[in-house]
């Protein structure tokens, strides 16, 4: 497909290979990896619309992701190629939906998700209706996956205090803070074993992004083991800056 049928095409595939540093002591394709994965073919896709995120930045305009969901039947391993798809589905209030479909050498669908980004201001970040964003992409709003970025985490009211983290300069991105695939990983450097223990192949994992670190700041990191999920909150003084939730149930 040339890039004027594609750009005619609401799903945009690209082809990538793991890394081994991209993958734990099991060589199973790491959580923070697959984040990755997700934002940098999301920023391709529209790349080739000529939306870079210098020429947003120009018009005043940065997407910033506030909630994921990932479904993973099958962690990839390390040097394994896969095809990652991803198509805009719609918005859903202030925010943008984009889907993805992760599959195998063979086929098979290693893992699945939904994403849910807000438009704001880089400076203000005062957040824009998706009305006032004035590009448009092809959608296709019908082809779902197995779970919903903006279901709700329920946090538990008592968690155990697992240690304080500060930002460094290696967590920033262009956007001046953390980047979003960095949470994941912070999470695990604090809850690994808990984290790992629970359901190590086949899980469900959402994570939510309420307040953006920058570097210097603090983080306070919380953790609980329930029977049916496994969650990590992070917090800035009072606010809550993400969390991390882990289970079995596919698509729950």
């Amino acid at each position: 497909m040339d890039l004027a049928e594609q750009k005619q095409h609401p799903i945009f595939t690209r082809s990538v290979q793991t890394s081994f540093y991209e993958c734990d002591v099991h060589k199973n394709l790491k959580l923070s990896a697959m984040m990755e994965y997700l934002a940098e073919t999301a920023g391709i896709d529209y790349n080739q619309f000529q939306l870079s995120h210098e020429f947003l930045w120009e018009q005043g305009m940065v997407f910033l992701i506030s909630a994921v969901g990932i479904v993973v039947h099958r962690r990839p391993k390390a040097k394994e190629a896969l095809q990652v798809s991803t198509w805009e589905a719609g918005t859903r209030g202030a925010h943008f939906l984009r889907r993805f479909e992760v599959v195998d050498s063979d086929g098979r669908t290693a893992f699945e998700s939904e994403t849910a980004w807000v438009l704001v201001h880089p400076q203000t970040h005062r957040i824009y209706r998706p009305s006032q964003f004035p590009y448009s992409l092809p959608k296709l709003p019908e082809k779902t996956v197995a779970i919903e970025a903006l279901r709700r985490i329920e946090i538990p009211p008592e968690m155990d205090f697992l240690g304080k983290r500060k930002i460094v300069y290696s967590d920033i991105d262009a956007n001046g803070h953390v980047n979003n695939g960095i949470y994941p990983a912070i999470a695990y450097d604090f809850y690994w074993r808990a984290l790992e223990d629970a359901w190590p192949e086949n899980f469900t994992a959402r994570m939510t992004f309420s307040s953006e670190a920058h570097l210097g700041e603090i983080l306070e990191l919380y953790g609980k083991v329930l029977p049916d999920r496994v969650v990590v909150v992070a917090r800035k003084g009072e606010e809550v800056s993400f969390v991390l939730e882990k289970s079995y149930i596919l698509g729950s």
